[in-house]
């Protein structure tokens, strides 16, 4: 009598070539052919041995506890800057190096406050913290910002007339190779930070004085005028930023973005 290959038991039969007593040692044989063999680990805070199926093959713990364990290992109490209340500070709010204890002290702080002079006309002003700490310079009304800022500066206040030419100039093939090879010669690092991410490339004499130079009124006729200008396309007039550093080095120039 044949044995089937799942269970080893005896069976009776009248198929022949039949290798299974049954449909479910069949289908169990099968099961088990497709299984993969488990992954042995070591458990990274324990020390103890845990198997694993193959699609878990990175898993360094051998349950949560045991992950949660490790990644509280470095919790230590800091102060909250507002109220100076204790604040735990573990591996989820490490990253982001929390000086709260909560958002209202957050908020309470960044809304602190502070007394600066308006750029334009030298009245005193009250503003934000937070606003204080990231531009550097402040204008009382929009208009005064208008009349001391954009005009004083670039000579025009036409912004979306100014982002039409500026894509345009901006498309130009022998623009192109110009930033391909300031890129290239800076190593494709912000030439600031050092960081390879989000890489913008600068005009030194920045765009929109190169424009307000060579056309003022924003002209597209001219447009040839400002491309075939020496800043526009010199190499030392060109250097590498990440986006964060270029956007800081235009504080004081809100209408260029090159």
């Amino acid at each position: 009598m044949p044995i089937c290959l799942m269970c080893k038991q005896e069976y009776s039969s009248k198929t022949k070539g039949r290798k299974f007593c049954s449909l479910g040692c069949s289908t169990s044989y099968r099961n088990l052919a497709k299984a993969k063999p488990y992954i042995k680990k070591i458990c990274v805070w324990c020390a103890k041995e845990f198997e694993v199926e193959p699609h878990r093959k990175d898993a360094k713990f051998c349950g949560r506890s045991c992950a949660i364990a490790y990644l509280r290992r470095n919790t230590h109490v800091d102060f909250c800057i507002t109220c100076k209340k204790p604040v735990v500070v573990n591996w989820y709010n490490k990253k982001s190096l929390r000086k709260y204890c909560s958002h209202e002290c957050y908020y309470k702080d960044i809304g602190t406050r502070v007394h600066v002079v308006c750029s334009g006309c030298g009245v005193p002003l009250a503003i934000n913290k937070s606003r204080a700490s990231y531009y550097n310079k402040f204008y009382c009304t929009v208009q005064c910002h208008i009349k001391n800022g954009l005009k004083k500066t670039f000579g025009f206040v036409h912004k979306k007339q100014y982002d039409l030419l500026r894509s345009r100039l901006c498309s130009t093939a022998s623009y192109l190779r110009w930033k391909s090879y300031i890129l290239e010669r800076d190593n494709y690092r912000c030439v600031q930070c050092g960081t390879s991410d989000e890489l913008r490339v600068h005009h030194k004499t920045t765009l929109a004085s190169i424009i307000k130079k060579y056309n003022p009124t924003l002209s597209l006729d001219l447009l040839d005028t400002v491309k075939n200008s020496p800043e526009f396309l010199d190499t030392n007039n060109g250097v590498t930023y990440c986006n964060s550093c270029h956007m800081t080095s235009h504080h004081s120039a809100p209408l260029s973005s090159n």
